[in-house]
């Protein structure tokens, strides 16, 4: 039962804190690891040290980053050979999302050992004590060779979540018969795949997934919901130490309600309808800036906080927000705020669309059409195009609004339609390769031939959607180059692959071209 509401607290209030607390745990951070000489990511393409490259990920928000920072970064021995033996690089996994994806990260803390010309060596995620950690960088051999990549379609990723489905413990968990390991994260837009295809129009992968969506979104919701403040968290292990990571991410926000809006829709049970209002709830009250018109990138993690009661958490000051704006997660939360009209005795989404489609179109927005990955509450920010994914998911947002009827009031009408084709050509123009027919990221960002399944998939199911008087020419070409980019490798995870395989079902039961 829900004991306590979420409590909002005037966007001046939350950014004060923010601006405090995370002041001080950046100082923290630094001051445990002063004898490092970190640099920026940057110095990854503008070195010419012959040294390894040893790049370290970590996020304000990650319970565990502190805590390895705290325990084995600030090991005297520690700083001594890292300084000595590699070039060391810190960077925030939020503010640099392409490269945490192309060097293979998933999970906070991640370290990756890179050869001088940039290969990756090794790499390792969670947490390691000093000597061991001492170990892997200097004397450990290289670590065992990836799998194959697998090239994914329909079959084979309905394979994969046979190999994962865990029966006693009700969740996708584990290791896959394919090779790729599983994960302990949730998979909200997988979940959601399964809900729509057996619970729905779609063909269903097996009828077993008919009983076993249920049970997976109760165990989801049990364990994730959060039943006072509301909001999910992160994920938790119930395996190994149990640990659970508090931190409540947008965009694992915005997913999470999103599937239990559309559970609530398609098997009509009330509990899915309290959770996605509930979501709805959290992310309006808590990461909402109404000064700004979008909402903030999350809350940190704070076990001691949450473990409270109601009660008590009412004479503590909550955990800090993010004072970031995620420009990919706000697109996916403009897309819930639009499917949220249709939840029953949820609140009128209408002013909250209205100001995030203008902070999309003007705020997010770059000259050349494209868009940022990210945005500060304090500056402007960033003028550095965000990855493919930010692209296809503010892309699929714009399409969205286009599409709504009644416009959505107080921007012009046809502004979603032009912002479109400014993005479509700036991707064909920066993104697209007509030698290879594919899409990689541009070399103004961080050169990769490498694009991430999670925003070429993204782009492929756009394709499929675009109406004929914004499809782009190279619309025909691309799409096969899109789904041959949709393949398992390290890092990769189910969620990731979804769209590429929602866009495989399209193309076989409609003979229409992309763009139809």
């Amino acid at each position: 039962m829900v004991t306590a509401r979420p409590r909002p607290l005037h966007p001046s209030t939350w950014h004060r804190i923010a601006a405090a607390l995370v002041l001080a745990a950046a100082t923290a951070a630094v001051a445990t690891t002063t004898a490092i000489a970190w640099r920026a990511p940057e110095a990854l393409e503008t070195t010419r040290d012959p040294r390894p490259r040893l790049v370290y990920f970590h996020a304000q928000w990650c319970s565990w980053c502190r805590r390895f920072e705290r325990e084995t970064l600030s090991d005297p021995e520690v700083a001594r050979r890292l300084s000595r033996d590699a070039l060391p690089v810190r960077a925030d996994a939020d503010l640099h999302r392409a490269l945490f994806r192309r060097l293979g990260g998933r999970g906070l803390p991640y370290v990756a050992l890179l050869e001088p010309d940039g290969r990756l060596a090794r790499s390792f995620t969670g947490l390691l004590a000093p000597g061991p950690f001492l170990d892997w960088l200097g004397n450990a051999p290289a670590s065992r060779s990836a799998p194959p990549e697998i090239l994914v379609d329909p079959d084979t990723f309905h394979t994969a979540l046979e190999d994962l489905w865990d029966p006693e413990a009700r969740r996708l968990h584990g290791l896959s018969l394919t090779g790729i390991e599983g994960t302990k994260r949730p998979q909200p837009l997988t979940a959601r795949y399964l809900l729509e295809a057996c619970h729905g129009a779609a063909a269903c992968p097996d009828p077993a997934w008919r009983r076993r969506v249920p049970r997976l979104l109760d165990r989801m919701l049990d364990e994730l919901e959060d039943p006072v403040d509301g909001g999910f968290y992160f994920y938790a292990d119930p395996g190994g130490d149990g640990h659970t990571e508090t931190a409540k991410r947008l965009e694992r926000n915005v997913r999470m309600t999103g599937l239990y809006l559309a559970a609530c829709l398609r098997l009509e049970k009330e509990r899915y309808c309290r959770a996605a209002r509930r979501g709805l709830d959290y992310l309006n009250a808590v990461l909402w800036d109404e000064a700004t018109g979008a909402y903030l990138l999350g809350q940190h993690a704070d076990s001691d906080y949450f473990s409270l009661e109601a009660a008590e958490r009412r004479e503590r000051t909550p955990p800090p927000l993010d004072p970031v704006f995620d420009t990919a997660a706000n697109a996916q939360a403009l897309i819930l705020l639009l499917e949220s009209r249709r939840l029953p005795e949820a609140p009128d989404p209408s002013h909250r669309i209205e100001r995030l489609t203008i902070w999309l179109l003007h705020d997010a927005r770059l000259p050349r059409g494209a868009y940022a990955a990210h945005r500060l509450s304090s500056e402007k920010g960033p003028d550095t195009p965000g990855p493919l994914y930010t692209q296809a998911w503010v892309a699929t947002a714009l399409l969205r609004v286009r599409q709504q009827n009644p416009p959505v009031q107080g921007a012009q009408s046809d502004a979603p339609t032009a912002a479109l084709h400014r993005l479509l050509r700036y991707i064909g123009r920066f993104h697209y390769d007509p030698a290879t027919r594919a899409l990689s990221e541009p070399p103004a960002a961080e050169p990769s031939r490498y694009t991430h399944p999670a925003g070429s998939g993204r782009m492929a199911l756009l394709l499929t959607r675009l109406p004929s008087d914004l499809c782009p020419a190279w619309a025909d070409a691309l799409l096969p180059g899109l789904l041959a980019q949709n393949r398992w490798r390290p890092g990769i995870e189910l969620d990731d692959l979804v769209p590429a395989v929602q866009t495989w079902h399209r193309l076989q039961t409609s003979t229409a071209p992309p763009c139809g």
